[in-house]
């Protein structure tokens, strides 16, 4: 109940000056929704709602209180299996999926393939899916699996169309996504069907090494590192574009030499070939010790050469103590 005076009705009879009603609801005010509308509102999970009793009080207080249930100590977020399909795009599939339970087609031509990225973990078999496929290519985008006669195959790509880069075989891809295959001329001379890196940097006298050769999609073609190790090879369409994930851009350590990249790669075209460059650096050694640990990047390099460049300094690494105990800490000095 709410009561109300107004302050220039005075003189009045107090029957005309007071009154007393039944306090509305602000517009702005929402009606009471329940505790699953609210998890879902607050945690944006509008397809699955979980909640185990050992984790209902945890989840109630989080509804009530407005706190992010990332936060609290609450029954882990879950999220259904994640279904992506593979268009074949003008070519089809050849023979069967590597494994039937995660990969079927969807019509009776063998042009579209449905992969289901279902997990199972921990005791209660509770189930989820991070919507990484990562057998993308190693297994869906083999010569031998998906083909279009006179094409060679270049990748999976968000569009049919030319204008993009290939989609990196580590990402997750949201549910119903739809991939597709992406094609070039297959010709003799396969320079001709892609871009080709050179990791070679040449000097006065001799020829370095200077970036690693890279394999991220396994058995599949699409980048293909040549028998030597000194090249790298990527299948483009006309129209595309290279993408991160297929440009070798790790140093070869303790050659003297720090890679520094390729000039042109965003505007690579088929039959480019692209040149390393690299500067003159020191060589840093990080000894393996009892006392000290050294990281970079958050991996050990304890007992390894690096490649820095002259003047800079060397705030990517670090040196600990205690690794592996309760107690890590950055060295001193």
């Amino acid at each position: 109940m709410e009561r109300r005076t107004d302050g220039n009705d005075r003189g009045k009879p107090k029957d005309a000056r007071t009154t007393t009603r039944q306090a509305p609801l602000p517009n702005s005010m929402p009606l009471p929704v329940s505790l699953e509308e609210r998890f879902q509102n607050m945690t944006g999970n509008t397809k699955v709602w979980r909640a185990p009793l050992a984790g209902l009080a945890s989840v109630a207080m989080i509804a009530t209180m407005g706190v992010a249930a990332s936060t609290a100590n609450a029954a882990p977020l879950q999220t259904p299996d994640v279904q992506v399909t593979l268009d074949a795009n003008g070519g089809k599939f050849v023979g069967s999926p590597s494994d039937p339970s995660v990969a079927q087609f969807v019509d009776t031509a063998k042009t579209k393939l449905q992969l289901t990225d279902s997990k199972q973990t921990d005791a209660q078999g509770v189930n989820y899916a991070d919507g990484v496929f990562e057998h993308l290519y190693d297994w869906y985008g083999l010569d031998s699996f998906v083909q279009d006669s006179g094409y060679v195959f270049t990748g999976w790509y968000t569009s049919p169309d030319a204008g993009g880069s290939a989609v990196d075989p580590s990402s997750a891809l949201q549910d119903g996504t739809t991939l597709y295959a992406h094609w070039a001329v297959d010709y003799t001379d396969e320079s001709e069907e892609g871009v080709t890196f050179n990791l070679l940097y040449g000097q006065e006298g001799h020829t370095t090494k200077v970036v690693k050769e890279i394999d991220p999609d396994g058995a599949a073609k699409v980048v293909n590192t040549s028998y030597d190790g000194n090249t790298v090879y990527v299948r483009l369409a006309d129209g595309d574009q290279v993408a991160d994930w297929q440009v070798p851009s790790e140093d070869v350590p303790g050659d003297g030499f720090v890679f520094g990249g390729f000039d042109g790669v965003s505007s690579a075209k088929r039959g480019t070939k692209l040149g390393v460059k690299a500067d003159k650096g020191v060589i840093v050694n990080f000894p393996a010790t009892s006392r000290y640990q050294y990281y970079k990047d958050g991996e050990n390099i304890s007992g390894g050469k690096f490649d820095v460049l002259r003047g800079a300094s060397l705030t990517p690494y670090q040196a600990v103590t205690g690794a592996g105990t309760s107690s890590v800490q950055l060295a001193a000095g």
